[in-house]
């Protein structure tokens, strides 16, 4: 009986499509205090990211990897989501005071059609790059519970952080505390 209970655990760990790492490096204090500073949950441990490859709006594909060397600001998001739609217009703010060789906005719009999603970034603006999970694979595989869900990953590619629901990206210090956390 214990054997089966154990191999129930497993396969839950398994398959709850949280990240999970077979190596992780240890996190240095300031990286974490800057993380917290910032309204992020900081791991205790870098965790490597699961690279994958997305269609972005225009059509075209893009892969979590080819954004290795930049502060990587990885947001998970629908458009029927009230939360999303007031913490968007943070990230644009942030997107236009960082937006540069060393820091990028990821923001994965899971489950919509092209069309919903193009629809929503045209009216209201925002000019980062939006991928589509179309078959939320890509959520799981990062166990997003809930939107927003915000992952940082490092210019690395480990993931440093975790910030699930609304947050103000735009509030007063952030952009600065953001440029001392990816070392601009």
């Amino acid at each position: 009986m214990h054997t089966i209970f154990r191999a129930i655990i497993l396969l839950l760990v398994i398959s709850s499509g949280t990240l999970v790492a077979q190596e992780t490096i240890p996190m240095d204090d300031s990286t974490a205090e800057g993380l917290f500073a910032v309204g992020m949950m900081p791991f205790q441990e870098k965790i490597p990211s699961e690279d994958f490859t997305l269609a972005l709006l225009d059509g075209t594909e893009a892969s979590l990897s080819d954004y290795r060397g930049k502060f990587v600001f990885l947001n998970f998001w629908a458009t029927w989501c009230g939360p999303c739609r007031e913490e968007m217009p943070s990230m644009q703010a942030l997107y236009e005071a960082l937006g540069n060789d060393e820091f990028e906005i990821l923001a994965v719009n899971v489950l919509e059609s092209q069309e919903t999603a193009a629809a929503f970034i045209e009216e209201e603006g925002f000019t980062y790059p939006v991928m589509l999970d179309r078959d939320g694979r890509t959520m799981l595989r990062y166990g997003v519970r809930s939107y927003p869900t915000t992952y940082f990953i490092d210019q690395e590619g480990f993931v440093v952080g975790v910030r699930p629901g609304y947050h103000d990206w735009n509030a007063p210090g952030t952009v600065e505390l953001m440029r001392a956390l990816i070392g601009e």
